[in-house]
């Protein structure tokens, strides 16, 4: 599959974080068969929940509510009806013990204070809440190599010819000077623009490629308290934008992974953050 469109790259992303909502299901329902059990109910929260596309999925486990930090044109619940809510994860508006599985899928390299974050979802969750959070990997970086570089053509081209920000990037970028009369434009040297970038909350490449080892995210979440109770590498392909590697779940049973899973429990130590808690 590749996309020739942004509507292509978008539905191709999409069916990517399907699938892996798919793989990470299936891996959740044999490791935690109360989970899938009907007869208990379970209610799930997932944050990150974008178009909603792994929705259905999860509607398989129990019942979700999905939240993100705003509301996607193009949202799809899993059914009508469907629980919504704008919000941010370092500031969930929900009672301490409500949420048996709390899901998030290529979401937590994108969250300014996830050290907050992760103390927040232990405080909403209940006894044995399981964890489910998927992240890419430092393969997945490098794959995305020729992407990032052929935008960096891009760039230089259309400054060359006189390609201008479209006005709403202008009266964005506007509106963000005037709200943070005091902050210095950053400027880029000549050697970040040889750099391919990073990603995420991660600008620099190196910086993400070392924050996002397994090692490191094992260090996180040890620190805040959380039990790995299953790690694995979900699937290997390149950035949607260019997939010149074909999607597949094969390679990474010889350990070549674009993302990775890590299934957790909580001894409950992270579960009160300093203040801002909810009450909803």
């Amino acid at each position: 599959m590749w996309p020739r469109s942004k509507e292509g790259t978008i539905r191709y992303r999409n069916w990517l974080r399907h699938r892996e909502a798919a793989l990470i299901a299936d891996r959740v329902r044999r490791r935690f068969p109360r989970l899938g059990d009907a007869a208990r109910d379970p209610l799930i929260l997932e944050f990150g929940s974008g178009e909603g596309h792994q929705l259905p999925v999860l509607r398989e486990l129990g019942r979700v509510v999905a939240t993100d930090v705003y509301i996607n044109p193009h949202l799809r619940l899993a059914r009508p009806g469907d629980p919504f809510l704008v919000c941010d994860i370092t500031r969930p508006p929900f009672r301490v013990g409500t949420f048996d599985l709390i899901f998030s899928n290529h979401v937590l390299e994108h969250i300014p204070d996830l050290d907050r974050a992760l103390d927040e979802v232990q405080r909403i969750a209940a006894p044995n809440c399981v964890y489910a959070f998927s992240v890419p990997t430092p393969l997945w970086l490098f794959l995305s190599i020729p992407m990032r570089y052929l935008d960096k053509i891009r760039r230089v081209f259309g400054r060359l010819f006189g390609r201008r920000k479209p006005k709403a990037t202008v009266a964005a970028n506007r509106l963000i000077a005037e709200d943070n009369p005091n902050k210095t434009p950053e400027k880029k040297s000549s050697l970040a623009f040889l750099l391919p970038g990073g990603h995420g909350e991660y600008p620099g490449f190196w910086q993400a490629v070392l924050a996002f080892r397994k090692s490191e995210w094992l260090r996180r979440f040890d620190r805040h308290g959380f039990r790995v109770v299953e790690y694995r590498r979900l699937m290997l392909y390149a950035n949607a934008r260019w997939p010149w590697i074909p999607a597949n779940t094969i390679l990474p049973c010889i350990g070549l992974a674009s993302s990775q899973l890590f299934l957790l429990e909580s001894d409950g130590s992270g579960r009160e953050p300093k203040s801002g808690k909810g009450t909803a």
